[in-house]
């Protein structure tokens, strides 16, 4: 499993990220924000459950776009690389695909701050 990587293709620059860091990335991710809402409940601060639904909606949906993505793309290839690399369309799609889930993964962190910040503006109920 350690040797599954994925390539993402931005501006003639290439990361290539193992599959398995890439889900101890998210992993990190879901435990710093499941202690920070944890911490906000705790301590009765009132957050807004709407923008509470929709930060963890988008995160969680994006993070599984991703994951499937890039197993998509590393079981796809697995035999024949030169085959993958040759097909354009698959590669435009997936990059596509894949950036615009990393993009809304970050917006979604925006979402994030700013319940926060409106919970301690609100304070403690």
């Amino acid at each position: 499993m350690s040797n599954e990587t994925i390539d993402v293709n931005y501006h003639d620059t290439y990361f290539v990220i193992a599959y398995i860091d890439l889900a101890k990335l998210f992993a990190i991710l879901f435990s710093i924000l499941a202690v920070v809402y944890f911490a906000f409940l705790k301590f009765n601060f009132r957050l807004v459950s709407g923008l509470t639904f929709i930060h963890i909606a988008l995160t969680v949906g994006s993070a599984l776009l991703i994951l499937i993505c890039s197993q998509l793309y590393i079981n796809s290839g697995s035999d024949n690389v030169e085959a993958l690399l040759s097909n354009s369309d698959f590669n435009t799609q997936i990059n596509i695909i894949l950036s615009l889930s990393f993009l809304i993964l970050i917006g979604a962190q925006f979402l994030f701050f700013i319940n926060i910040i409106y919970a301690l503006i609100k304070g403690r109920t």
